[in-house]
């Protein structure tokens, strides 16, 4: 199972990828402060995009595009 594979051990249980599709952070359990995430995924949106696909990425339409 999925949550095997990232030895998910509890609720809540965030996984954060960047835009490569590879693991970047794991948090576990309620945080009184979100401001730490929060600017995780604002520099993780920031970065730079990958060079070509994903390996392992969608293969099917894009969400808003035609369809």
């Amino acid at each position: 199972a999925l949550s095997d594979a990232f030895e998910v051990r509890g609720v809540p249980h965030m996984l954060v990828f960047d835009k490569a599709g590879d693991l970047a952070a794991v948090r576990s359990g309620y945080s009184g402060d979100p401001a730490p995430t929060i600017e995780l995924i604002n520099a993780l949106l920031a970065g730079p995009a990958p060079s070509g696909p994903m390996p392992d990425g969608p293969t099917g339409p894009v969400a808003g595009e035609g369809g």
